[in-house]
């Protein structure tokens, strides 16, 4: 598991284009911790 940050940095993508992705169920979190920084598996 990795934080947003650390994904989008990875992939080579934003963060807006990750959380588009979540909205419209393309790529999910694996879980969202409790202080909404969702952690995304790599």
């Amino acid at each position: 598991m990795m934080p947003l940050k650390r994904f989008t940095e990875f992939c080579g993508c934003t963060a807006q284009t990750l959380r588009y992705d979540d909205r419209v169920g393309l790529l999910k979190p694996v879980r969202v911790d409790d202080r909404a920084a969702a952690q995304i598996s790599s």
